[in-house]
């Protein structure tokens, strides 16, 4: 039987901007899975809750930003707590015993990936894509890769360089009154707007 190929994107998404759809695209077409899941987190275990904006809204984004080809999961947020992604991994084999799955992160998140929870598991049960960002060092993401290779673990690494834009730098914007359409899809700026979200 034919291995299963998912693709698990995971993020806070608040909100969902253009280089969370690049990174998508790009590993879509890198990896051909023949499911990609778009992931937002329920209680990040790195991140407060305290000013996370609500689930329905981050997923609502998210739908609106990836469209058919990806299914937009609320698997986490179900879940409530503290969110792990090995967690995740695991609970996703345990629905798909013959799949091989693709773990999406962009370098930021990468480079912190030994701190991640049980991460001698989590590599020796997913591939992680990871995606430089622009001003990365590619040097560094190259070195690591390494050291997770030795560890175990298998690295893809796109040779597509992201836009250097963070959720932070758009709620920012949006709290400033500065438009900010240029940085995510347009439906996801209208339901921002529509709703009034980040306005505080």
């Amino acid at each position: 039987m034919k291995d299963i190929k998912i693709a698990l994107f995971g993020g806070t998404f608040d909100p969902v901007h253009n280089a969370h759809v690049m990174l998508a695209e790009q590993m879509y077409e890198k990896i051909n899975p023949d499911r990609f899941i778009i992931m937002p987190d329920s209680v990040p275990y790195h991140k407060s809750h305290d000013n996370l904006t609500p689930d329905a809204d981050r997923l609502a984004m998210c739908r609106i930003a990836f469209g058919e080809k990806y299914y937009v999961s609320d698997m986490e947020i179900q879940r409530g707590g503290p969110t792990y992604t090995i967690d995740t991994i695991e609970k996703l084999y345990s629905e798909n015993k013959d799949a091989v799955i693709y773990l999406i992160c962009g370098s930021d998140m990468f480079l912190t990936l030994k701190e991640w929870r049980r991460y001698e598991d989590l590599i020796r049960q997913a591939v992680v894509c990871v995606a430089p960002r622009r001003g990365s060092d590619i040097t560094e993401i190259g070195k690591y890769a390494e050291e997770v290779e030795k560890d175990g673990g298998c690295v893809i690494i796109s040779d597509k360089i992201l836009p250097k834009i963070s959720s932070t730098e758009v709620r920012n914007l949006i709290k400033a009154g500065v438009d900010a359409s240029d940085y995510m899809p347009r439906g996801v700026y209208e339901y921002i707007m529509g709703n009034g979200l980040y306005k505080q």
